[in-house]
């Protein structure tokens, strides 16, 4: 490991658990169950649920992207800082 990093930079985070990323799993799947559950019975019909499912992974996918995007930016940020200047500039 190199000493050439600043100590006012802050560490990249990185998770050393997948717990959060099995909750979030395990919520898809309840939904997913739950919207066939109810179709099923009637309360909710084939039509609406599709369309619900649909929108819902759209939207999901535009805020999981800004926010993976959001990330990786002050990651690379925080790298540029760290680089001497023949290498990165941070604006």
């Amino acid at each position: 490991m190199s000493d050439d990093y600043p100590n006012d930079a802050p560490p990249m985070e990185v998770s050393s658990s997948p717990v959060a990323e099995q909750i979030w799993s395990g919520v898809r799947q309840v939904a997913i169950a739950g919207g066939a559950y109810a179709a099923g019975r009637g309360v909710v019909e084939q039509d609406t649920l599709a369309l619900l499912g649909v929108v819902g992974v759209v939207v999901w996918g535009v805020i999981a992207s800004q926010i993976k995007t959001l990330e990786r930016s002050r990651k690379l940020a925080t790298l540029a800082k760290a680089a001497p200047d023949s290498i990165a500039v941070l604006k």
